[in-house]
């Protein structure tokens, strides 16, 4: 078997466990927002292969941008390359791969009392949890016709062929909302991981 084709079976294995349950997808979208830099599918596949993972980078941008190094024996988390137009691999480490100096370790954001206050204050709003709803809400509008498209050619083969395209795309949009709200808020230290 190849390496793409396992790679695969891996991706479609872990897709079925995420959405099996309310509580798989929320465990899976906790994970998400700490690697939140990765396409869905990337997040999927380092999900199914590393669930511990904080910080994923490719050896590239670990060696020359980071000034850190790949730990001799070290096991790669393999990923679609979202960058190359036909199916292909590759690879991905977590921080606790690599080795370098104290400095070099990388900070990971966050929002202090302080910078949410002065952020509230430039954006107009009292609360961050309504501007986060806000701009999710609009972002997932502005695609509308996107997710539209793309849910009528889905649904053409699935189970769900036959019923109502707008009650199909408004259900979806919807838990596309809030599922990007949940990792924004989780990112943005509003809620806590359940």
């Amino acid at each position: 078997m190849s390496r793409l084709k396992e790679v695969k079976d891996i991706y479609d294995y872990t897709l079925k466990e995420i959405m099996k349950d309310e509580q798989a997808w929320k465990d899976f979208l906790v994970f998400h927002a700490k690697v939140y830099k990765h396409s869905f599918n990337n997040a999927v596949l380092i999900y199914a292969q590393r669930p511990e993972a904080t910080l994923v980078a490719d050896m590239e941008i670990w060696n020359r941008k980071v000034g850190r190094w790949i730990n001799k024996g070290a096991k790669s988390i393999a990923v679609f390359d979202d960058q190359n137009p036909s199916l292909k691999l590759k690879y991905l480490f977590d921080i606790s791969d690599t080795n370098g100096q104290p400095h070099t370790i990388p900070t990971v954001w966050t929002f202090n009392e302080a910078l949410k206050a002065q952020f509230l204050e430039s954006v107009g709003v009292t609360s961050l949890n309504e501007w986060i709803n806000q701009k999710v809400h609009e972002n997932i509008f502005s695609y509308e016709k996107d997710i539209r498209l793309s849910l009528e050619k889905a649904l053409e083969n699935s189970k769900l062929k036959g019923l109502p395209l707008e009650g199909v795309t408004k259900q979806f949009a919807q838990m596309v909302t809030d599922s990007a709200s949940y990792m924004a808020q989780i990112r943005s230290g509003i809620k806590s991981p359940i």
